[in-house]
């Protein structure tokens, strides 16, 4: 396999917007980086020395309805996900991420508003190589119906099997295979979502304070209360493929593996990159 320079962006770029959870208002910016820095975030709004985070498996620090990374220090960022998908859907290796709080902001709900910052900050091919994982046998996590599985292969491939007992979601199997330009056609745009019946319980944990029909799909018993249509057939389905195409980058290095899930989710997503990860009969850089 022909070897491929690192990636950082070109100039420093911003955007705001609410957290998702949290509600608040964040300013992000996406700063270049040196060669083999990796993706990091900088939380402006806490002490220097202690603010860094660097992207890593065992830096996902809590994953109920978003994945969360956190240092040695306490400092954490939440709701990274769609920026991780962006940056892994564009290739980007090297960048810093600055924040003056502690949720990524959640937009649109997609990974579109990440990739159109990228575009506007433009890509700077480096000189040493890229490092990727290359997945050398199958490894494999349960827990009750779900499933999470990788196996060897020469191309990031995710494969899912969801079933959420809706009209307009039925139980289906999806497979996708990575690509910038698939990334940017037929994932990038798909927009977080939620049940309506769910919504009160997350309120009283304190959760979706920024949430809105602007960056969220909501679903009642049989179809969507959002005035506007899907964007995409199957749009949840792809968004649970996004979360795993960010979550999965989470490593720090693209990995080559073909992933099957079984009911995904940001838990299962990091259990088994971990489980892998700590295999190291399992993986190798390349």
């Amino acid at each position: 396999m022909k070897k491929i320079g690192q990636v950082t962006i070109g100039r420093s770029v911003s955007i705001t917007g609410k957290g998702l959870h949290s509600g608040e208002d964040v300013k992000l910016t996406l700063k270049p980086a040196e060669e083999y820095t990796g993706i990091v975030f900088h939380r402006t709004d806490e002490t220097a020395g202690a603010n860094a985070i660097l992207v890593n498996a065992k830096a996902v620090s809590q994953t109920d309805l978003c994945t969360e990374v956190k240092n040695d220090h306490g400092v954490k960022v939440k709701t990274v996900e769609h920026l991780m998908a962006a940056l892994h859907g564009l290739g980007v290796d090297n960048i810093i991420i600055e924040l003056n709080g502690e949720e990524v902001p959640i937009l649109d709900g997609s990974a579109e508003p990440f990739v159109e910052l990228i575009d506007d900050a433009g890509r700077v091919r480096q000189d040493d190589s890229r490092q990727s994982i290359q997945v050398l046998k199958t490894v494999e996590v349960k827990e009750g119906k779900c499933l999470a599985r990788v196996s060897p292969s020469d191309n990031f491939i995710v494969e899912i099997k969801t079933d959420y007992k809706h009209p307009l979601l039925p139980e289906q199997t999806t497979a996708y295979e990575l690509t910038e330009d698939s990334f940017r056609d037929d994932i990038s745009e798909a927009r977080t979502f939620c049940f309506e019946k769910d919504l009160k319980m997350m309120r009283d944990r304190g959760l979706i304070k920024g949430g809105s029909l602007e960056n969220a799909l909501v679903f009642n018993e049989t179809g969507i209360l959002n005035e506007s249509p899907m964007r995409m057939e199957n749009e949840p389905v792809n968004h649970k493929i996004l979360d795993c195409i960010g979550d999965f980058y989470m490593a720090g290095y693209p990995i080559m593996g073909d992933f099957y899930l079984e009911y995904p989710g940001h838990e299962m997503n990091n259990r088994l990159l971990k489980a892998l990860l700590e295999d190291k009969d399992a993986w190798k850089f390349c």
